[in-house]
């Protein structure tokens, strides 16, 4: 099996938010010319204040609390420390550039190292001793998030991009102005992935270079092929064939989202449209080390099933899990209780991975 055979078995593949995030390559933000650079400045500065502010309240939090001196203080002190070192790459490289909005990838990393700090917030007993210095750190980012163009966290920063649910211009289909060009004939055809929140994506790209997406269901978004790019509205991601289907690389992060041809349903047993509540003892924050390489994977599951994937430093990846069976894209594999965490074990190869539980 090939490297990246072995790294979609242990299922660390990025399966990210629907399709792809916006890129500045390709369009013009909406306040590029309403902001000058020492305006974004004062708005990060704001961000950087409030998280110095966050940062040390939630060190004496957890000086006063029952985890002192444990592991878990040394993983939730990880989580925060990398926040602040994109934060800072944030600011150096906001000083080096010309135009403010050079650094958009910047600005995405800091958002995406925000994530697992927010859900671990929400989850500690000792909550509220921080929470006031947390929601303005999160006020702050999503104003900087809106200002880029973007997500933020917890339904904030900019949702005008691209969500699945809407059409661009063209009267409700493709604009006659688009270019297109023939994709190569493995990308042609009905495509089935599965979103950030445990979403069903179902993507189709025509011989002709044109391409429609839905989420859920929802409302049709029409898209284009263009030499090795597949574009909706602004979003634009490049396509890479896999065994089983493709997959859809953005081009502003790398973040990716596996599809295969086959349905949802499988053949299986499995429910996946209604899915079903985990078990107790798989709900919540786990590590394990990767087979492959030794890195550390960290996996977050939701009470509704939803399954969050980081591998290292890398970018997040997305699945779902129904019952005991985990599926991430078109890969399964199946959890078995282990101590104070599981294990999950490959259907394609068989290949186990132990997971310890970091916090519920």
């Amino acid at each position: 099996m090939t490297k990246f055979g072995k790294t979609i078995s242990i299922f660390v593949v990025a399966i990210c938010a629907a399709v792809i995030l916006p890129t500045v390559a390709n369009a013009q933000l909406r306040n590029q010319n309403r902001y000058s650079k020492r305006n974004v400045s004062d708005i990060i500065k704001r961000l950087e204040n409030s998280s110095n502010k966050f940062r040390r309240d939630f060190d004496k939090a957890l000086d006063n609390s029952p985890i002192n001196n444990t592991p878990q203080e040394d993983e939730y002190n990880r989580l925060v420390r990398n926040y602040e070192n994109s934060l800072d790459r944030l600011r150096s490289n906001f000083d080096r550039s010309r135009n403010w909005w050079e650094v958009r990838n910047d600005v995405s990393d800091v958002v995406q190292q925000a994530q697992p700090v927010n859900q671990m917030i929400l989850r500690l007993p000792f909550q509220r001793k921080i929470e006031r210095q947390w929601r303005q750190m999160r006020t702050d980012l999503n104003t900087v998030a809106d200002t880029y163009d973007m997500p933020g966290l917890d339904g904030g920063g900019w949702n005008g991009g691209w969500n699945g649910n809407q059409n661009y211009p063209g009267g409700g289909g493709w604009d006659n102005n688009w270019q297109m060009s023939r994709p190569p004939n493995w990308a042609v055809g009905t495509y089935y992935g599965v979103g950030p929140r445990g979403e069903r994506i179902t993507l189709a790209i025509q011989s002709n270079g044109r391409a429609t997406s839905s989420v859920n269901g929802q409302p049709v978004s029409y898209g284009r092929y263009y030499r090795g790019l597949l574009t909706f509205g602004q979003d634009s991601a490049t396509l890479v064939r896999t065994r089983n289907g493709i997959d859809t690389v953005s081009t502003l992060n790398r973040e990716t989202i596996s599809y295969s041809k086959q349905g949802w349903t499988d053949g299986g047993n499995d429910d996946w449209g209604n899915g079903s509540r985990p078990s107790s003892w798989a709900v919540g924050t786990f590590w394990a080390t990767s087979p492959q390489d030794g890195s550390r994977i960290t996996m977050t599951i939701t009470n509704e099933g939803n399954v969050t994937v980081v591998m290292g430093n890398g970018a997040p990846s997305y699945g779902r899990l129904s019952g005991n069976t985990l599926r991430m894209g078109p890969y399964t594999s199946r959890l078995y209780r282990q101590g104070n965490g599981f294990r999950t074990v490959s259907d394609t190869d068989g290949q186990t991975i132990s997971y310890t539980r970091i916090s519920r």
